[in-house]
Order: C-alpha cells, then sequence, then structure tokens
C-alpha cells in the first residue's frame, strides 16, 4: 500500500530515525495511534500531523500487516514501511497517487490550479497553494505558507512567521511582525536577482531574507 509520511526536520518521527530507501520492520503486534510504524493515504492529511513549516514528508509504501481507525481510514499503521523518496510541500499537495486534484480544500490546505483563482487560509500552519496564472495564494495563520507558481501571480504572507516563495516574475507580499503586531509590510517581485524563484522568503528587520521551510 502506497501512503504518505511526515517527519521532523531530522527526519525523525516520535523519535525514531528514518532514511530515504531503507525499509524498516516492527517487531510486536501494531495498534494504530500506540504502536508500528504509522502512514496515511491521503497526503494533505499529513499537515494535521506535521506543520508546512519545520516538517519533512516522504513516499512511502507499506508491505506488511496493516492497522486503522474504521472513523479515520486515512490514517494507517503497519508492521513494514519502505521510505521510498522525500517530497517537497508541494509535491505532497499536489500528489495524490499521481492525480493532480483541480482543487483542494482540507484544512490546513487551500490549493487551485484554475487560473485567476484565490486560495486563502487563517489558521495556524496552513499552507496556501495556487499554480493557475493570475492567481493569488494568502496566509494569514501564523507559521503559515504561501506558494505560487504560474505567471503573474501573487503570494502574500502576513501571518507570524509565515513565508511565501513564487516563480519567476511573481510578486510576494511579506509581512513582519513585532511585539505590538504588524511592522512592516513589503512588497516584491520575484525577478531572479534581487528575489530568487523558487525560494521561500520572509521580511527580518526589514529586509527579504531567504528562509527554509525545514527551519
Amino acid at each position: 500500500m502506497i501512503g504518505y509520511k511526515g517527519f521532523d526536520r531530522n527526519f525523525q518521527c516520535r523519535g525514531f530515525q528514518y532514511e530515504v530507501g531503507k525499509t524498516f520492520t516492527f517487531d510486536g503486534k501494531i495498534k494504530v495511534c500506540k504502536r508500528g510504524f504509522h502512514f496515511q493515504t491521503d497526503p494533505v492529511s499529513v499537515l494535521n500531523f506535521y506543520p508546512p513549516i519545520g516538517s519533512r514528508f516522504a513516499l512511502v509504501e507499506a508491505t506488511g500487516n496493516i492497522d486503522e481507525y474504521f472513523w479515520t481510514p486515512s490514517v494507517k499503521c503497519t508492521d513494514k514501511l519502505t521510505i521510498i523518496k522525500e517530497l517537497s510541500l508541494e509535491e505532497l499537495i499536489l500528489k495524490d497517487d499521481g492525480i493532480l486534484s483541480l482543487q483542494r480544500i482540507v484544512n490546513p490546505v487551500r490549493a487551485n490550479v484554475l487560473p485567476y483563482s484565490n486560495a486563502f487560509t487563517d489558521v495556524t500552519e496552513s499552507v496556501s497553494f495556487s499554480c493557475g496564472r493570475h492567481s493569488i495564494a494568502v496566509a494569514g495563520g501564523s507559521r503559515s505558507v504561501a506558494i505560487v507558481t504560474a505567471d503573474n501571480s501573487i503570494a502574500v504572507a502576513t501571518g507570524w512567521g509565515s513565508i511565501a516563495k513564487g516563480t519567476l516574475g511573481c510578486w510576494l507580499v511579506l509581512a513582519e511582525w513585532n511585539n505590538e503586531g504588524i511592522a512592516d509590510v513589503q512588497v516584491l517581485n520575484v525577478d531572479g536577482v534581487k528575489i530568487k524563484p523558487d525560494t521561500f522568503y520572509a521580511l527580518k528587520d526589514g529586509k527579504p531574507v531567504e528562509v527554509s521551510p525545514y527551519d
């Protein structure tokens, strides 16, 4: 069974160290949410357990016994799990068993691929993602992510600790916070010189700086 799994920045889950390309075996009886190697069949649902900032993700395959809750069927547990490959945040959102979803409206994700579309989130640790041209992605919650990947689109990251990125020619709207609230807002063009394409940015001390979603 193919699935998806989240990890911390060190590629660990609950203190257990995983590695891409390896198969891990659990010795003993498995029980979902208690014992065994856990994963999910719905990629977006992984973000309910591992937030977009500070986490890593992977495509996995369970080849052993499997346990699950009947009321949360996307959550699985197995005694034999292979880490196939690491996935970027965008790959996790857009890949659903190889099928590109036209629209994902699942907390904590809003994703659109249609032109002239908008995606908006205002909850903590959420993702707003648009890959249709002339679109807008707004992340208003704390430690959230805004991503745009098509011509003349805008990624807006106004939540505390939020980050944004876009492809060449897109625009980023970044906010910096202090103890009293938003202290500064800047609009930046992804020109390939001062602001690099496909690179996450945040506003710090009044300047745009490159950041990693794993930090």
